[in-house]
């Protein structure tokens, strides 16, 4: 029986240490312009901005939530780093002021062309709108061989002695 609970013991530690090192030899999935080539379906958009605005020196605030829906949009990255981001979705925008509740829904429509930069180092992609020249820069939160999520986040000062912050998502399949 002794001999028994040896050899157990010792098939244990062996297949302990066959397994420890699985993943060493897996390949990463890089934040890079070749692997992000392709079409890009939206699955997700949610945002949340929180105003706080000084009325007679009382601070009153804002909360915005838009949640996206019924998406039938695609962002299609190219290898010279254009896109194009088309097609619609409906969102639905919530405000709460005090106790006060306004529920808003629209479809948008989105048709928009540009370019795009990456920063692997830092997990960000950049998008500069090819009509105006604006640009965002988006945090690559998951990048793999089909998904990627993308958040933003912006704070600032409102003209009236206020403040903002806003973050968004965007998730995203690849078809």
């Amino acid at each position: 029986m002794k001999l028994v609970k040896k050899i157990f013991v010792v098939m244990m530690i062996v297949s302990l240490a066959a397994c420890k090192s699985d993943d060493d030899g897996a390949a990463q999935f890089l934040l890079t312009i070749d692997n992000l080539v392709g079409n890009h379906d939206i699955t997700l958009f949610e945002s949340l901005e929180e105003d706080t605005f000084i009325i007679n020196n009382v601070p009153v605030v804002s909360t915005i939530t838009t949640i996206g829906d019924t998406f039938q949009v695609t962002l299609k990255l190219n290898a010279d780093q254009t896109y194009l981001l088309a097609g619609q979705f409906r969102i639905t925008e919530t405000t709460i002021v005090g106790n006060d509740t306004l529920i808003d829904t629209e479809i948008l429509v989105l048709n928009e062309t540009g370019t795009f930069t990456i920063n692997a180092n830092n997990l960000t992609i950049t998008l500069t709108d090819g009509l105006g020249g604006d640009s965002q820069t988006w945090d690559v939160a998951l990048f793999n061989e089909t998904q990627m999520n993308l958040t933003f986040q912006e704070t600032g000062n409102l003209e009236n002695e206020g403040t903002f912050v806003y973050n968004e998502e965007i998730r995203f399949i690849r078809q």
